[in-house]
């Protein structure tokens, strides 16, 4: 039977902390916490959860993360044969995964099935947008080891019939 073995409610806070764990400064190795299961239940289950189900809450983010020193501050170390990362994205106005590297704009965008470098909105599959006047706007290092058989830095295939005709294929070697 299912069973809360912690369970915090607070249905009257309105501001402030519900769950909080401070004054960890002395911890040098370890986790401030920790979930884990050994279980071999083939069931579908989730370790932990964080949901906010209001869609009226537009101020809120279910999770922040912050790293302040030189580490990663998101580490998915996935040792079977399945997906690392899944993002299921409802949304239909809004970029599916956008990477910032600076607060003026995103680095690069996903969205609608497009990918966006320096493009905050990208119109086709791929577009790379470059501003600066000394930047590169793509470099595509090919340094093959061994010059057997056909090897291309990039190949542009406009029909996917890898035959080269009427200037629809480009190959730079």
């Amino acid at each position: 039977a299912a069973v809360d073995v912690i369970d915090v409610t607070s249905p009257l806070t309105t501001t402030g902390i519900v769950f909080d764990v401070v004054n960890a400064n002395s911890l040098t190795t370890g986790q401030i916490a920790r979930f884990h299961s050994d279980s071999s239940s083939t069931g579908t289950r989730t370790l932990v959860s964080i949901i906010n189900d209001n869609t009226a809450a537009t101020g809120t983010t279910p999770l922040t993360i912050q790293q302040d020193a030189v580490q990663n501050a998101l580490f998915i170390d996935q040792n079977a044969n399945a997906t690392a990362l899944d993002i299921d994205s409802e949304s239909t106005t809004a970029h599916v995964v956008q990477i910032s590297n600076s607060p003026t704009g995103a680095a690069a965008v996903f969205t609608g099935g497009n990918v966006g470098i320096g493009d905050s909105s990208p119109s086709a599959k791929l577009e790379i947008e470059e501003t600066s006047t000394t930047g590169t706007c793509l470099l595509v290092d090919h340094n093959p080891t061994t010059t057997t058989g056909s090897s291309y830095a990039m190949l542009i295939d406009v029909n996917k019939t890898g035959v080269s005709a009427d200037g629809q294929q480009v190959n730079v070697f």
